[in-house]
């Protein structure tokens, strides 16, 4: 062991030792910044270097925009073209440098007096990578064992009693078939009719209807079709946004222009992979429901509301993020609970690509990776004495690797002319949605009689349902935020089919309310998942803190949480399916509200 420890040091102090190396040799030192003249549109500035290579610079000078940038002979020059936000800030440009003194230009399209001309150097994800493995990896090893030595410190004091069994929670659907054949077909229907409604509904509207943000994510897509490299996060809509998302739709996109559709074509079909995984989401929330409970009711009110929720259809055909989300959250959900189930002798691997591309799509989804890492260590603190290993193997890889993923995540955002990491371009205030004040008319009311006689909650319509915050999230959480007015016109039973849901889907906040009252007496499982849900809504309520505006409320934001969502809906009616009046009830009642979603998005989609 003293061996192989030593072994351990010599290598880290090795890695750390060459990491010292290469970050000494690839340093520049920027300096004589100048304006040639008081009203030029030119200005130099020197880059020592120690060898040849070619760096990335942030150059800036206030808000004008820059056209040229030169190195050593080599011009890069950028279009004008008018910025779509205020933030926008300079120019990020690689240039190549020798080893020594490097004299570059910049040229302005416009000469402004009492310029603040600013160049910082950014370093590259090569550079970033190289390091993180020559100091990063050494320095988390060291981490982890202190990390562990303290762990294994409190697993001694540590009992747990509750054991998972995988097999009683694991259940086929078909073996409750002969004492629930009708809940059977009724739950397989309903999975068929989510698959058919989105397939209807893509057919007839494509990609044009309910978006959100439609000109900021289709313009980073086009960004990555068109420079093959990640923009400054403060030059668009959507650009501090996770890259997973754009890097595959931006692939997809220059491939279809590639072989010859034109733009409009192009975008119609980034619409079949916002389908594909709208079909990956059903799959995996079907799958995790086995895997939960055994209760075939409880199945089906969860696939209810994951397969026949409008405002979830909608997303099958949106072109956004939020689309690659549901599908990796319901991925990474479903693996996650299936590894921990099995004491994390296999899938780990699986639900740890999950979770890491989850991130590397939504920031906003981390504490479904979180959930893992608590999963991680639950197994740990419960396995027997000497069968740990494969448990702290897991948990040495989850650390490394979201380490590693977070220090990717904020050097993308970094702004090094303004030192701050640009997370969020919403920072400016939308007129008629800027929320006042958040006390209790906002958060302690709940509008239904305006609700349901409206019938949706349009971002600009009813005041009474716009500023109530549980009158919004329950409105947008079944049609979204958008206006009716139009297929109301031409649909005479729509408005009554909308009412409806809205009445019938009660049921859904009855379970919300019934699982967190019993939510102390249910499995540990049961609960973290239910933590999860909670610590997401916690980042929505900072969200909205932070920008109080309606469009920043909508129930959408719950994306990377709606399988847990459901589960949550379901469980929490389950000691109701039972009893012999209520359970009758309950079983009628969602066979209605499911009728009420179908018939809805029959006549949308005839309208």
């Amino acid at each position: 062991m003293k061996k192989m420890f030593s072994r351990k040091v010599v290598l880290m102090l090795f890695f750390v030792l060459w990491g010292l190396f290469y970050y000494f040799f690839t340093q520049v030192h920027i300096n004589g910044i100048k304006r040639h003249s008081l009203d030029s549109m030119v200005f130099s500035f020197h880059v020592h270097s120690k060898i040849d290579q070619n760096v990335k610079l942030h150059i800036a000078a206030d808000r004008t925009k820059i056209h040229w940038v030169e190195c050593n002979k080599e011009k890069i020059t950028f279009t004008y073209k008018k910025m779509q936000w205020f933030e926008g800030l300079g120019e990020q440009v690689f240039v190549p440098l020798y080893n020594g003194d490097n004299i570059c230009k910049v040229k302005m399209y416009s000469a402004v007096k009492n310029h603040r001309f600013v160049v910082k150097r950014k370093i590259t994800f090569f550079d970033y990578t190289v390091l993180f493995i020559l100091f990063g990896i050494p320095l988390f090893s060291l981490m982890f064992y202190a990390f562990m030595w303290v762990l294994d410190k409190i697993r001694k004091h540590f009992h747990y009693d509750e054991q998972i069994n995988s097999k009683s929670l694991v259940v086929d659907l078909d073996s409750t078939g002969n004492k629930n054949g009708w809940a059977l077909k009724l739950f397989y229907g309903i999975l068929f009719a989510g698959v058919v409604l989105r397939l209807l509904y893509f057919n007839k509207f494509g990609i044009m209807l309910f978006q959100h943000d439609w000109h900021g994510h289709i313009e980073f897509i086009k960004y990555i079709a068109e420079n093959w490299t990640l923009p400054l996060p403060s030059k668009g809509l959507e650009y501090p946004q996770q890259p997973l998302y754009y890097l595959v739709t931006g692939g997809l996109y220059a491939l279809f222009r590639h072989f010859g559709l034109n733009e409009q074509d192009a975008l119609y079909g980034l619409g079949f992979f916002s389908l594909f995984c709208s079909m990956v989401f059903l799959y995996y929330s079907y799958r995790l429901m086995t895997l939960m409970s055994q209760n075939i009711w409880v199945r089906t009110v969860a696939m209810v509301f994951v397969s026949l929720t409008p405002s979830l259809i909608y997303m099958s055909a949106r072109i956004n993020n939020d689309v690659l989300v549901m599908a990796l959250s319901a991925f990474s959900l479903y693996y996650s609970v299936k590894s921990y189930q099995n004491g994390f002798k296999t899938g780990f691997y699986t639900a740890l690509t999950g979770v890491s591309l989850l991130f590397l799509t939504k920031i906003s989804a981390a504490p479904v990776e979180l959930l893992l890492f608590a999963l991680l260590l639950v197994s740990y603190m419960k396995a027997e004495e000497g069968n740990t290993s494969m448990v702290r193997k897991a948990l040495y890889l989850f650390g490394l690797v979201g380490l590693f993923l977070l220090g990717f995540t904020l050097l993308k955002v970094y702004l090094p002319v303004e030192s701050t990491f640009h997370m969020v371009n919403s920072s400016g205030y939308f007129p008629r949605q800027h929320i006042e004040t958040f006390g209790m008319d906002y958060f302690g009311t709940f509008n239904l009689p305006a609700l349901v006689h409206t019938g949706y909650s349009y971002i600009f319509g009813d005041d009474a349902i716009r500023f109530s915050f549980l009158s919004y999230q329950y409105g947008t959480m079944f049609f979204g935020e958008f206006d009716y007015a139009y297929f109301l016109g031409k649909s005479t039973y729509l408005h009554l089919a909308m009412q409806s849901v809205l009445v019938l889907g009660l049921l859904f906040p009855l379970g919300f309310m019934l699982f967190a009252v019993r939510s102390y007496r249910l499995p540990l499982l049961d609960k973290l998942l239910f933590a999860t849900l909670l610590l997401n809504f916690l980042l929505i309520l900072k969200f909205m803190f932070a920008y109080p505006s309606i469009c920043n409320t909508d129930f959408r934001y719950f994306v990377g949480s709606l399988v847990l969502l459901a589960l949550v809906f379901a469980k929490g009616l389950e000691p109701l399916y039972n009893k012999k009046l209520m359970g009758t009830i309950l079983k009628i009642w969602i066979t209605l509200l499911a009728g009420c979603e179908i018939f809805f998005l029959i006549f949308l989609i005839m309208a």
